[in-house]
């Protein structure tokens, strides 16, 4: 078999156009089902922090009718076409009366419409994207490149979740692939038409996202590489990059009237990346590394489909470079490298440390590259031992991949959209001992980040210790919840230990979370609940202290009480770290926890009556008080049942 048969997939037994759109229409209705599931629970802010900057440029616009950006993070296209069917839903509302139809509730906040209507959109979007791509692989290799691609792009795990929620990298995703694609059309018949529909595509790639510029090196270098006049192929370049500059203006007039809306936003976020890649000590060439390994990540393609894409791409330059002139794919192919490499060059000279989701334009390509290896390989193997021999072995091989990557993406989005038992242990707890915030939790289960989910409202502070047991009992009595699997009571060495803590709980302080199928998954889990009660709080200050700038000092004229103790609550200065809190003469652990405008508070574990506490810092703040307030405790009542059993 010959490097160009190689190169362009030559199969001699092609699938049937029935089959071809059988399975993409499949694949189509399983990919479109999975996200609109993904989309539907928790229709409010608390589910998808990122959902916010979008809906804040929406609102002066859908209440106001002011155009005008209220920042500059992501660009028109990403949020307009949102606020147009968002507007529609609003009149229809006024004309029928039909509240499902309301985008605003009384006190003129988002309804869950609003919500359901901005995560549709996503979804369309990203499912487009698996159509688009598809049809980019069948001009690249055929059918079957096309259908493995768009599969190989719908199990990703980070395109799922970005398929899903009202933000600006699914909208580049779809016009950088409608992009490639009009491309490929515009290569093979160059003409201005061609071109000008191009330029649009481009101009809508960069008014989803600033990060879509190289989204015009495959058109440019396709044009100069093509047969042809390349003075004619200057001047098509020319008129589609006017089209694209007009079609960006016109979505984003800011962008002359008030650029610093952008330069701020962007800034912003540049300081960010900066600041991260400062902290882990990389350079900008570790960004191409930074690439691989989020191909290889679980969030992206994993191990297997990730070593496949990466060398089905270096084989495909090796192949598309030397067949440049002999092969009908070389230059498409080309063109493709072509992004992935301008992309990625550009991304290294812009900022040191992108977040791995910044990587999701490369995902088609590199799932082009991966379809390619796969099927460039079953070539190879049936050449060699016979395709007759080889064609039932592969197909179980394929077959069962395919299986394994639906059931993992399948896997996931359970995982996302059914609430774990950890989950449901924190509704509890929210609903349970949610006052005062700070409440503190010893948990050996890890409950993960909860930054961008609604139970960091809940404001609890979660300490994840590896072994209750290794704490001291007056460590233990001291938190308000103890959590850990119930796996743990039948442990032979611990379980004893467990068993007893569990005896010294009423049932009414004992929630136990079980899985069950669409309601809660992951582990049993035991929370108890001590019956602390606050009996109120008061307001204080440490001083800084004459000797030491990096201390500072409090003096608590505190009366004895019997059986009461007390807790602080306290946010640090802004960029500054506590290294120790002294309370009285002894080394008081702190646990933060999420509070109001994304500060982070921290409080103490209980302790008893002291005279003095002592605050270190490890950077001088340029204040002479830091405020905290001051909780008196108590052992209260056991609460009422309002346990989770299902």
């Amino acid at each position: 078999m010959t490097s160009s048969e190689v190169l362009e997939l030559d199969f001699p037994d092609p699938l049937g156009k029935r089959t071809v759109w059988i399975l993409l229409t499949l694949l189509i209705v399983w990919s479109f089902g999975l996200r609109l599931w993904y989309a539907t629970p928790e229709l409010d802010s608390t589910r998808f922090w990122d959902e916010r900057y979008g809906l804040e440029n929406l609102e002066p616009l859908l209440k106001e009718g002011q155009f005008r950006p209220v920042h500059g993070f992501h660009p028109g296209f990403s949020y307009l076409p949102h606020g147009l069917v968002l507007k529609s839903s609003d009149l229809l509302y006024r004309a029928t009366g039909w509240q499902k139809l309301a985008i605003f509730d009384a006190r003129g906040r988002y309804t869950p419409t609003t919500y359901m209507i901005c995560r549709t959109i996503s979804v369309l979007f990203g499912t487009s994207t698996l159509i688009l791509l598809f049809l980019v692989g069948r001009r690249l290799g055929g059918d079957r490149l096309g259908l493995l691609a768009a599969f190989f792009l719908a199990v990703v795990p980070w395109h799922l979740r970005q398929s899903v929620l009202f933000k600006a990298d699914i909208a580049l995703l779809f016009t950088v692939v409608l992009t490639f694609y009009l491309s490929l059309r515009a290569i093979e018949k160059p003409t201005f038409r061609s071109f000008a529909t191009t330029g649009v595509a481009i101009g809508l790639a960069l008014s989803s996202k600033f990060n879509a510029g190289p989204v015009a090196v495959p058109l440019t270098v396709g044009a100069f590489l093509r047969k042809g006049s390349k003075r004619r192929a200057f001047g098509l370049l020319v008129g589609a990059a006017a089209v694209s500059v007009v079609v960006f203006l016109a979505l984003q007039p800011y962008a002359l009237i008030d650029p610093g809306i952008y330069r701020r936003s962007m800034g912003m976020t540049s300081r960010v990346y900066e600041k991260v890649a400062s902290k882990e000590g990389h350079g900008r060439l570790y960004l191409f590394w930074h690439l691989i390994e989020t191909l290889w990540s679980n969030s992206f393609f994993g191990p297997l489909i990730g070593t496949l894409a990466l060398v089905g791409l270096i084989c495909l330059a090796v192949l598309s470079l030397r067949l440049r002139l002999r092969s009908r794919v070389a230059l498409p192919w080309l063109m493709v490298l072509s992004f992935v490499v301008a992309y990625t060059t550009l991304y290294a000279l812009a900022t040191p440390r992108p977040s791995p989701h910044n990587w999701l334009p490369i995902s088609p390509f590199a799932a082009l590259g991966a379809a390619w290896a796969l099927w460039a390989g079953w070539l190879w193997i049936g050449d060699r031992i016979g395709s007759r021999q080889w064609s039932m072995v592969g197909r179980t091989v394929l077959t069962a991949l395919v299986l394994i990557l639906a059931w993992q993406a399948s896997r996931y989005t359970y995982r996302e959209t059914v609430p774990g038992t950890g989950d449901r242990i924190l509704e509890v707890l929210r609903a349970r001992i949610g006052r005062p915030v700070g409440r503190h939790v010893l948990t050996e289960y890890d409950f993960g980040n909860l930054f961008q989910t609604r139970h960091r409202r809940g404001r609890l502070a979660i300490q994840t210790v590896g072994d209750l047991s290794g704490l001291t009992p007056t460590a233990l009595d001291r938190s308000d919840v103890e959590v850990f699997p119930a796996s743990r009571l039948d442990d032979p060495v611990s379980g004893r230990f467990y068993r007893d803590r569990l005896e010294q709980f009423k049932d009414e302080a004992v929630v136990i979370a079980k899985p069950r199928l669409f309601h809660a998954w992951g582990p049993t889990l035991v929370a108890l609940l001590h019956p602390w009660k606050a009996l109120g709080e008061s307001a204080g200050s440490w001083e800084r202290s004459p000797e030491d700038p990096l201390i500072f000092i409090s003096r608590l004229p505190v009366e004895e009480t019997e059986r009461r103790l007390f807790s602080i609550v306290f946010t640090p200065p802004r960029r500054t770290k506590v290294s120790r809190l002294v309370i009285g003469d002894q080394t008081m652990k702190f646990v933060g926890f999420r509070g109001p405008r994304l500060q982070m508070p921290f409080t103490t574990v209980r302790f008893e009556k002291t005279t003095e506490i002592r605050l270190e810092i490890r950077k001088s703040a340029n204040r002479e008080q830091i405020p905290f307030t001051l909780r008196v405790w108590r052992r209260g009542k056991v609460h009422r049942r309002v346990s989770d059993r299902p």
